[in-house]
């Protein structure tokens, strides 16, 4: 019992020593711990630049064994990267492609671990550990984290969606090779409610993420040309970034329209116009339904010219616009009465004559019937009044003369015809216009001069013919002169 008291008591001893050894072990290891630092920053840089992880040991003496370098990162566990032994030169784990872009840039003398990473990579992101082995054989570490961000690429392609009824992408908005990834959206106000934005991302083999928003809706003719924004958020771009586009829906011609356009006479030119996404490629124009022919008239494209005006050009003209997608058709019917000015003041010429001379052989039956009337109702006690006679047929000749000047008139509009000329020429048939005749007095109440003076022109001709039948009537002369 004594033996193996003594026997329990020598091994509790001997344990006791050992542990005794383990503690002050420990005791110097927390003791150079706790006196010893490492200064080293986080680092943040973009994609494709060089970067210095900095690992200095300060507030010791102690030598310096080896430095190791691990890294760990969301795709891989901790990693030994890099390592530097006192004696030997330093040499670089081939980790994900780091043996090449991996330098010691410090000095294991001055207590400086320091690395550079060459052509940064988004995939380099993680954190990193800087581990001091020293001669007495405690070690020092530290974590580094590094980031390395990627701007975006932002593209906003072309989309043309046909027009239909189906829901389809109207735009398409996409933030490429980005780290961290983008936040893509749509200002889409212009379209009202009846678009929506669907988002999805990817991670590229390099580590960038990849986000692109597709704006969705029914694709219609009244929402084409409308203006929408694709916004752009990302910690590497300085505040939101904003891309206009412009809905573009293609759709075949529709509404085809000839207008006419400013030209000078004799010619006149029509253009051949129609609403359609993309611009109308081809025009095709007709005449009654057959291709033009080459007398007077000439087409260039949209564009149709009529060289002079004359009734062999008389048609209906058709003009078909088309683009890939389809075609539609405007129509002109053009009547033209053609060169008729000369032919047309001649008649005015013989009208004005006949009326002249009819007025003249009326005036002169009237005043040999009127001599006769006064003398057979003497006797009777009743007065005839051949002026009622003569103001009836003043009316009668004023309301022809009306007829005539209003024809003039819309003649004068349409092809050309100088009204003036046809007044030059009435000053000629009567040449004796006395200053004191008033024609009115003549008529009395059967006139009204406020009526007339309405109408300057045919004021002029009413005079001109009263002045005819009241020379008549007065017996002044028979036969007017005439030049």
């Amino acid at each position: 019992m004594l033996a193996y008291d003594k026997g329990y008591c020598m091994h509790f001893r001997l344990d006791q020593k050992a542990l005794a050894q383990r503690w002050v072990l420990l005791l110097i290891c927390c003791t150079i711990s706790q006196g010893v630092k490492i200064i080293g920053d986080n680092k943040e840089v973009y994609a494709g630049e060089d970067v210095v992880l900095a690992c200095k040991l300060v507030e010791t003496t102690d030598e310096v064994l080896r430095v190791d370098w691990m890294r760990t990162t969301p795709q891989a566990s901790k990693q030994n990267i890099f390592t530097i032994i006192r004696s030997r030169d330093p040499v670089s784990e081939d980790v994900n492609g780091l043996k090449d872009r991996l330098k010691f840039a410090g000095s294991i003398e001055e207590r400086i671990g320091n690395i550079q990473l060459l052509n940064a990579q988004v995939k380099d992101n993680g954190n990193y550990s800087c581990s001091f082995v020293l001669y007495e054989g405690g070690s020092v570490s530290k974590s580094i984290h590094l980031i390395v961000k990627a701007s975006p690429e932002i593209n906003v392609p072309s989309v043309t969606p046909l027009v239909g009824m189906a829901e389809v992408t109207l735009a398409t908005c996409s933030a490429d090779n980005a780290y961290p990834p983008a936040s893509v959206l749509w200002d889409a106000s212009s379209l009202g409610n009846n678009v929506t934005a669907v988002t999805n991302s990817k991670e590229n083999p390099d580590g960038t993420i990849s986000v692109t928003s597709n704006l969705m809706g029914i694709p219609s003719r009244d929402i084409n040309k409308k203006e929408v924004q694709c916004l752009v958020k990302q910690l590497a771009l300085n505040g939101q970034y904003i891309f206009g586009y412009s809905i573009n829906i293609q759709y075949p011609p529709v509404s085809a329209k000839v207008i006419p356009l400013e030209s000078r006479a004799p010619s006149l030119t029509f253009q051949c116009k129609a609403d359609a996404n993309p611009e109308p490629e081809h025009y095709t124009w007709k005449r009654d339904g057959r291709p033009l022919d080459s007398k007077g008239v000439g087409a260039n494209g949209s564009i149709l010219i009529f060289q002079t005006l004359t009734p062999d050009i008389n048609g209906l003209y058709d003009c078909e616009v088309s683009n890939v997608y389809g075609s539609a058709e405007g129509s002109l019917h053009l009547y033209s009465y053609g060169n008729t000015r000369h032919n047309y003041v001649s008649w005015i010429v013989v009208i004005l004559l006949g009326l002249t001379s009819a007025s003249m052989y009326l005036c002169y039956r009237i005043k040999r019937n009127s001599s006769g009337q006064y003398a057979s109702t003497a006797h009777s006690g009743s007065v005839a009044q051949p002026q009622q006679r003569t103001s009836c047929l003043v009316l009668l000749t004023s309301a022809t003369t009306m007829a005539l000047h209003f024809s003039l008139e819309h003649f004068d509009q349409k092809r050309g015809v100088s009204l003036e000329s046809f007044l030059d020429f009435a000053d000629y048939l009567v040449v004796f216009q006395p200053a004191d005749c008033n024609p009115c007095s003549y008529l009395g109440a059967s006139c009204s001069h406020q009526w007339v003076s309405g109408f300057p022109q045919l004021q002029h001709h009413l005079r001109l013919l009263l002045l005819v039948l009241k020379q008549c009537q007065l017996g002044l002369g028979d036969n007017p002169t005439v030049p």
